[in-house]
């Protein structure tokens, strides 16, 4: 394939025309304005807060006089653009000085012309990616439509992500537009003389044929150990470079008959290419959309062990697979040969395994086995990585930062990317599903090993030790807060108490022009992901906080802040050990592998740690999404009267004076249903209730025997259920993203051909940032 970068013609004014007509990358010239003002988390901007980028001058308070202009950038040698050198009127450290760490924070835009070369096809499609980049935008220069359309670039600089495939017409001049946001936590601290510095990339690449392309590194595979596959999924990429859809039907593998088993197939053929111990099947029938990119679920079974190299480092299956257009009038099926590489992991860990995430998207996790293995039911460690960290490469975080338990299993999930969403929502689901699919691990591994595999009692309650380091310290105070019930405590390091305190959302534009009812609207419809707010639900749970006290990253009165309120909801000061290093920074030796985090994962794992049984006790249970939300000694606030609202349980347990059973005093704000788990309360706390009352209404008597029992509340009467009520779902959009099937991008085709074609872009945009950002598998289809 030809790669083909844009080239100058001449000098720039507003911006310079650049043909897609040589495969070698000569310095292009583009049009730059800014640094400009930008919040957290803020973006894309539309006009008024949109500049017009045909003016000159542009004012901005980052700027001495108040103004910058616009002014020529060239690319260097490798096609980067770098960003915040020769501006002496940005005085970044003044600024700093006195608006702290997030004035850094801020964006810029360029802008060129681009001129593609005439050729015999109408249109030329191109592989085009945004490297470390906001988002782009390519308009026609002199066409009636001034359309303009957006596509979001790599700002994470994820290795080997799917480009935007975009037809462009031959002979046309666009304006292409590129923005660049300088986000804090992914560019990190400014240099030495203070400025903040960074780089972007635009590649294009022409598309010689329009079939359907596959990505060996964007695959996701389960490791093998002794010719045992460590896992029962597999996750392909492909990438659809064609204006048609391609149906992927089903898949034959070795030692089944060849043929067409529909109109369009997918088949795996030749004996003497994949092995007789492994097949694959699809989980769901799947159709490529024109342009799009998806990681391809595959369920794999095997027969028997591989033969595996030893003096390898990975088992190698190759596969031919057929595809068929959605046309097959005028196009043929057609073979696309590829390779699957399973590394081959060490008996004693890390361990790659692979599971069928949210949407149904394959993803993985590494597992560390215990020392000893004559333990029926260990338990279990769970690991939660730092932003931008993946545990299938980091030997630091899997294999250093904590030594190899005696007993007890370790977790390292992904969290579907190794920025993913700061293990809230899909992230946290990732790595509770990576902890479910523990008892597959334990399996395939005693397989391997020669070991006899007993499996967990299915009905037996499983409680997780949780840690984190950074944002996944944020992460592990998250897990905890938000479903107390399923941890046995954690050791959160370093990490925040929520991202509008880490890097502050003072400086967001909007905030000078909107409502400010409409701004506690938006804040209340985020502040589930707010750690501090549901810091009650972590009142009686074992935490070691570890922070650094020189951590130039994290600052350090975020643990103390948190330890604080544990703290004061919990009505002492020995609620909680928080251990502060004098002199350590983000990361230090021994963050987690000292004595003190050993004794203190010990005592959670200890056979005597059950608790007394506690009357005379209060604590409150916070929720601000309950269906993000889980218990706290088996109260669970099932729906809110007012979503958006905090609501709160208090419960005071106290003994019956005339039968001597327990029972329970609640006061209860904005919540509509509630359930018990009696079960979890005798676990927890000891006791078995037998009744309630619930803010001043007449004793409720609960049913004996029954482990789960529901109400529903209103100011004057409450109502009883033996089985779970089933509530209104609510919460951000992001939500969606979260979904146990796969995300459905449906196309209404009422409107205009023009209007059609343009929704399709907008689906398989939507398609292509799922993917790129969070893994997700997505079906796009028209409405009929």
């Amino acid at each position: 394939m030809l790669l083909l970068l844009l080239l100058p013609l001449a000098s720039i004014a507003i911006g310079s025309q650049i043909p897609l007509s040589a495969p070698t990358h000569s310095p292009r010239s583009w049009t730059h304005v800014g640094p400009l003002p930008l919040g957290t988390h803020e973006g894309p901007l539309l006009p008024p807060l949109y500049p017009d980028l045909k003016l000159e001058k542009h004012s901005s308070p980052l700027a001495d006089g108040g103004y910058v202009y616009a002014r020529e950038v060239v690319e260097d040698l490798d096609g980067w653009v770098q960003v915040g050198d020769g501006e002496p009127q940005i005085r970044w450290n003044a600024l700093r000085s006195t608006a702290g760490w997030s004035i850094l924070q801020h964006q810029r835009f360029y802008t060129t012309t681009l001129l593609v070369p005439t050729s015999s096809s109408p249109t030329t499609t191109y592989a085009i990616s945004l490297f470390t980049g906001a988002e782009f935008s390519i308009r026609k220069k002199t066409s009636m439509d001034k359309r303009t359309r957006w596509y979001n670039g790599n700002m994470y600089s994820y290795p080997h992500t799917a480009p935007h495939f975009i037809p462009l017409n031959s002979g046309q001049e666009y304006e292409i537009t590129v923005t660049y946001h300088h986000d804090m936590r992914i560019a990190g601290e400014a240099r030495e003389d203070g400025v903040p510095v960074g780089r972007w990339r635009l590649s294009l690449e022409r598309v010689e044929e329009e079939r359907v392309r596959f990505e060996e590194q964007g695959c996701v595979v389960p490791g093998v150990l002794r010719g045992v596959v460590l896992g029962k999924v597999v996750g392909i990429e492909l990438r659809n470079p064609s204006p048609k859809s391609v149906e992927i039907v089903s898949v034959n593998t070795i030692g089944e008959e060849v043929r067409c088993l529909q109109r369009f197939p997918i088949f795996v053929y030749r004996n003497d290419i994949l092995p007789p111990q492994i097949s694959l099947s699809l989980v769901n029938r799947t159709m490529l959309a024109p342009y799009q990119s998806l990681l391809l679920p595959l369920h794999l079974t095997q027969t028997q062990l591989l033969h595996t190299n030893s003096s390898l480092s990975h088992h190698s299956i190759p596969l031919i697979l057929s595809l068929s257009p959605s046309n097959p009038l005028f196009s043929s099926t057609y073979n696309l040969s590829l390779t699957l590489s399973l590394p081959l992991s060490p008996p004693r860990g890390p361990l790659l395994s692979t599971f069928l995430s949210n949407t149904q998207t394959p993803s993985y996790s590494l597992y560390t086995p215990p020392k000893r293995v004559d333990t029926k039911d260990p338990g279990t460690i769970l690991g939660l990585h730092g932003a931008g960290v993946d545990p299938a490469t980091s030997t630091e975080w899997t294999m250093q930062s904590v030594p190899q338990r005696e007993s007890e299993w370790m977790v390292w999930p992904i969290g579907l990317t190794a920025w993913g969403y700061d293990w809230h929502g899909g992230s946290l689901r990732d790595a509770k599903l990576a902890v479910k699919n523990l008892e597959v691990v334990k399996e395939l591994w005693a397989k391997a090993m020669s070991l006899q595999y007993s499996p967990s009692d299915e009905g037996e309650e499983k409680r997780s030790a949780v840690f984190g380091h950074s944002n996944g310290g944020q992460g592990a105070w998250y897990y905890m807060s938000h479903f107390p019930d399923e941890v046995l405590g954690g050791v959160p390091a370093s990490g925040y108490v929520k991202i509008q305190d880490y890097v502050p959302y003072n400086f967001a534009i909007g905030r000078h022009y909107r409502d400010s009812a409409l701004t506690g609207v938006m804040d209340s419809s985020l502040s589930q992901f707010d750690n501090d707010l549901h810091a009650s639900n972590l009142a009686g749970l074992p935490i070691l906080s570890r922070h650094g006290g020189d951590d130039d990253n994290v600052a350090v009165q975020h643990s103390r802040q948190l330890v604080g309120i544990v703290e004061r909801w919990a009505g002492n000061a020995s609620a909680i050990t928080y251990s502060e290093v004098p002199g350590a920074g983000h990361w230090f030796d021994g963050v987690f592998d000292s004595p003190l985090v050993k004794t203190f994962f010990d005592s959670l794992f200890a056979k005597n740690a059950t608790l007394p049984t506690k009357e005379d006790f209060e604590f409150t249970l916070t929720v601000a999404n309950p269906d993000d939300s889980g218990s706290m000694n088996g109260f669970k606030i099932v729906e809110l009267e007012i979503p958006g609202r905090l609501a709160r349980i208090t419960v005071r347990i106290f003994p019956d004076q005339i039968t001597g059973a327990s029972s329970a005093s609640l006061r209860t704000r904005n919540v509509r249903s509630f359930s018990i788990n009696q079960t979890i309360l005798a676990s927890r706390l000891g006791v078995t209730l037998s009744s309630l009352i619930v803010n001043h209404l007449p004793p409720t008597s609960l049913l004996p025997g029954n482990s789960l029992q529901s109400f529903t509340l209103d100011s004057k009467t409450i109502q009883s259920f033996s089985t779970a009520i089933r509530a209104r779902r609510y919460g951000p959009l992001l939500s969606i993203l979260s979904s146990p099937s796969p995300l459905q991008i449906i196309i209404g085709t009422t409107g205009s051909k023009e209007t059609t074609e343009h929704l399709e872009s907008i689906a398989t945009r939507i398609a292509h940032d799922a993917l790129v950002y969070g893994k997700i598998s997505s079906v796009v289809r028209r409405d009929r």
